[in-house]
């Protein structure tokens, strides 16, 4: 795959944030590397559920 697919750039610009450490666990707070990406796996997971959940009503 060499090309993303246009979609993929709308929902990325839509959803990527800047790191806030106020969204990040106490825990992570001295690793912001570490801490933005669970943040942004966890989003992203979120994300994908409410998804389905909209594509697939009453699974």
């Amino acid at each position: 795959m060499n090309e993303v697919p246009e979609i993929i750039e709308m929902l990325y610009y839509a959803w990527v944030s800047i790191p806030d450490p106020g969204c990040w666990p106490a825990y992570l707070k001295n690793d912001p590397a570490r801490a933005q990406g669970l943040y942004a796996f966890y989003q992203g997971l979120c994300f994908g559920i409410r998804l389905s959940e909209a594509c697939h009503p009453g699974l």
